[in-house]
């Protein structure tokens, strides 16, 4: 059941405690710190040969290494790469490609493009419309070659995930090559789509320095969780289609 605020309770309704298993018996942990290389490798169990992939978060930084894990319980080798925020890493810890005094000239005139809502939260999307991206950093997707997976939540806040699906999709068609392009969309689901049972943060804190910052991210709490079941689902079939040949 649910309490409201103002009524007078002060013991649990109800409790359990469930133990969640992101990694399967027998895949082992590699620390990799070599080279300026910092990461995480995750073997599954057995003889191989495993397909293997590189695992990317975004710009919380750190090193994240529960999808990796997941993958490689799935049969995948999977390599989880630290390239933000992480003590092992030179630089400052939140920021990449800065100058002498942590800033950077691209993060800066971004700014301009963040918006907010009527509690002062920031709101990214207009940052990574295609018009606002600048030329050099757009990749030359007509060279593509190989097949792409692109999931749309809908209610992103964060990215303008729509639009750049859009430009893709349509970049592709005009090469010849529609065919290497899937896209999941998914109405009320954010900018955050984690591995299923994942709870989802609509909004939460992005940055302290210089000032206090919390961004939204997006998304509902039942459209949300649908997409990360479906979701998830679909990746693992496309990763099994295109790499298990």
């Amino acid at each position: 059941g649910h309490v409201s605020p103002s009524e007078d309770q002060t013991t649990e309704l109800a409790a359990v405690n469930a133990e969640r298993w992101y990694l399967s018996p027998g895949v082992k942990r590699i620390d990799t710190l070599q080279n300026g290389i910092v990461g995480a490798l995750f073997l599954p169990p057995g003889p191989g040969p495993f397909p293997a992939m590189l695992d990317l978060w975004g710009m919380g930084g750190g090193l994240q290494e529960y999808r990796a894990s997941l993958l490689a319980s799935k049969g995948f080798v999977s390599l989880s790469l630290a390239y933000i925020g992480h003590k092992d890493l030179p630089g400052p810890p939140n920021r990449v490609n800065v100058d002498s005094e942590g800033r950077t000239e691209i993060f800066d005139s971004y700014q301009k493009y963040w918006t907010y809502d009527d509690q002062g939260y920031v709101i990214f999307k207009e940052v990574s419309l295609p018009a606002n991206l600048p030329p050099d950093s757009i990749v030359e997707l007509e060279k593509l070659d190989c097949p792409l997976m692109y999931i749309v939540g809908e209610d992103d806040l964060s990215a303008s995930s729509t639009e750049n699906a859009d430009m893709i999709e349509e970049t592709l068609r005009s090469a010849g090559k529609p065919h290497l392009f899937t896209r999941l969309s998914y109405p009320g689901a954010g900018h955050l789509i984690e591995p299923p049972y994942s709870p989802n943060a609509r909004a939460s804190l992005w940055s302290v320095k210089p000032k206090k910052l919390i961004t939204l991210w997006g998304g509902h709490p039942a459209p949300h969780a649908a997409a990360q079941e479906d979701a998830w689902e679909k990746v693992l079939n496309f990763l099994n289609a295109n790499l298990r040949r």
